[in-house]
């Protein structure tokens, strides 16, 4: 019989440089899409009812688009560039287009090859995280913890694993408490799981996935 393991994963991503347009003040905020669909882009320090324009490599890739109201704040709602490679842009203001108020990563529209062998759970992942997986095509399915993501084994295949992404509030359990909870039935409790610690969010690291 096959024995399943399971890798732990933080929910995370690595720090990448900032623009020279965004070195100094906040963060802006960083929506990911799917190339061609529509998406809601938070805004940064621009009223409602404003105009901007989405930029990249030195020109404009839309009209102006209205800034909206909503009850989670100003927002922009457009559509997603065409693009053949993951490209990041800026929304910036239409009367001064180095007025940056928010970023707009778009990935190809086709799938993202991934090993059907390995399963990926994840557990507590941010908001920006799960936006990100949808954007790439990664298969993800949704869990309370490490335990449940194990009760959701279907008939296992040969060579298969699984890999478990943790957000802060799972991360911050120990290693132990994973481990009391094999991912397989028949696996001994403490042969499931490894575990690394998260790092900082896209808004706090000031980076974004590869």
């Amino acid at each position: 019989q096959v024995r399943l393991t399971c890798a732990i994963l933080a929910a995370a991503i690595g720090a990448a440089a900032t623009s020279a347009g965004q070195a100094a003040g906040p963060e802006l905020p960083v929506t990911f899409a799917r190339s061609g669909s529509e998406a809601v882009v938070p805004v940064r320090g621009v009223q409602p009812m404003a105009k901007v324009v989405l930029t990249a490599f030195g020109r404009k890739w839309s009209g102006p688009l209205n800034v909206d109201r909503r009850p989670a704040g100003a927002a922009v709602k457009l559509k997603a560039p065409e693009v053949r490679v993951p490209t990041v842009f800026a929304l910036a203001l239409a009367v001064n287009s180095e007025r940056q108020v928010a970023e707009l990563v778009v990935y190809p529209a086709r799938r993202a090859e991934w090993d059907k062998h390995v399963l990926l759970y994840a557990a507590s992942a941010p908001q920006w995280f799960d936006q990100w997986s949808q954007a790439t095509h990664l298969p993800v399915q949704k869990v309370d913890d490490a335990a449940q993501a194990g009760r959701q084994r279907r008939a296992p295949l040969p060579g298969e694993r699984r890999l478990l992404i943790l957000g802060s509030e799972q991360a911050g359990r120990s290693i132990a408490d994973h481990q009391a909870h094999p991912t397989v039935p028949d696996e001994p409790a403490g042969a499931g799981c490894g575990m690394v610690r998260p790092a900082k969010g896209p808004q706090e690291a000031g980076g974004r996935p590869p």
